[in-house]
C-alpha cells in the first residue's frame, strides 16, 4: 500500500489538531484493529486507512484504499466487531477531509456543545 496521506490531513496534523470533541485524530498507526474489522466486516470489500474515532460511540473514519493506494474519499463507519460480513457499517462518504469536517465533525462539535452548554451556541 501506498503510506501517502492526502495533504488535507498532512496539514491537520502539522497544524496540531488533534481534536473537535466528539471527534479525535490519532496517528493512523493506532487504528490497525479498527482497519482490520472494516475489512472483514464491510461486504463491499472496501478497505480504510482510519485516523480518526468518535468518543461517544464506535463511529471512526478513514481514507478509502483502492488498489492499494490511499485516496482522497472519506468513509464514516460503524464497526459491529462481529468478525463477520455485516450488509451496513458504512454511514457516510465525503470527498475528501475538509468535507467530511464540513459535514460531520463540525455539525457533531456544535451539536456537543449545545448538549454540554445547554442552548443554541449560534445565538448571544
Amino acid at each position: 500500500m501506498n503510506a501517502s496521506l492526502p495533504i488535507q490531513y498532512e496539514w491537520i496534523k502539522l497544524n496540531g489538531y488533534k481534536e473537535f470533541t466528539p471527534w479525535h485524530f490519532r496517528n493512523i498507526e493506532e487504528y490497525d484493529s479498527i482497519n482490520k474489522n472494516f475489512s472483514i466486516e464491510n461486504a463491499q470489500n472496501r478497505r480504510v486507512v482510519t485516523f480518526a474515532n468518535r468518543q461517544d460511540n464506535d463511529d471512526a473514519a478513514g481514507f478509502e484504499v483502492i488498489n492499494g493506494k490511499v485516496t482522497d474519499c472519506v468513509i464514516c463507519f460503524h464497526p459491529s466487531y462481529s468478525g463477520r460480513k455485516e450488509k451496513q457499517i458504512i454511514n457516510s462518504e465525503h470527498k475528501n477531509l475538509f468535507m467530511f469536517f464540513r459535514e460531520v465533525v463540525l455539525v457533531d462539535f456544535v451539536e456537543w456543545g449545545e448538549c454540554e452548554f445547554g442552548g443554541d451556541m449560534w445565538s448571544n
